[in-house]
């Protein structure tokens, strides 16, 4: 009896320190799009969205915000150059939820140029899901704007920088502790 009190125990034990271990998990997200005006032969003529919305999509807005720090230098020195302009940055830290999920966050331009989402799972390694269409300037023959769609889905590891192309839009995100 005395071995299955201690058994018991233990596994208490480990499941309270899994749950207090999953609250602490915290991460920043990094995001920076930019356009891309670069001479490409390829077509695109998406004019309405494809974008598979997840459940559970929450606001960037319900997240503490923070400055871009590490993608800071390369973002001044790619802007720099007029075939790339900016369309966001974003920067926040996140914790995981129950069962070490990481909610989908809704990532959208205050502009309306730019929407879809960003998600993280917490795997090994993490898994990142991106969906994000960009509106363009230019229009089909029946006045619809068309759009530019970067959806990928990759693993990835801490403190990487990464890069999400499309020939007509660019992503960079950086996930690290917070």
């Amino acid at each position: 009896m005395n071995k299955t009190l201690i058994f018991c125990l233990s596994l208490i034990f480990s499941y309270f320190s899994q749950s207090v271990y999953a609250d602490g998990n915290r991460y920043q997200i990094e995001i920076l799009v930019f356009s891309q005006n670069l001479p490409t032969s390829e077509v695109f003529d998406q004019t309405e969205s494809k974008i598979q919305w997840p459940t559970a999509l929450t606001e960037l807005s319900a997240y503490q915000q923070t400055d871009i720090t590490s993608l800071k230098d390369g973002a001044s020195v790619l802007l720099k150059d007029p075939a790339y302009q900016s369309i966001a940055r974003f920067a926040w830290v996140q914790s995981t939820g129950p069962g070490n999920a990481i909610l989908p966050v809704h990532i959208q331009s205050t502009d309306g140029v730019l929407d879809g989402f960003i998600q993280l799972r917490n795997t090994q390694p993490f898994q990142l899901t991106l969906d994000l269409e960009q509106k363009s300037s230019s229009v089909n023959s029946s006045g619809r704007r068309y759009l530019y769609r970067v959806n990928e889905k990759r693993n990835i590891n801490l403190n990487e920088i990464h890069y999400f192309d499309h020939p007509k839009v660019g992503v960079i995100v950086r996930v690290s502790g917070a």
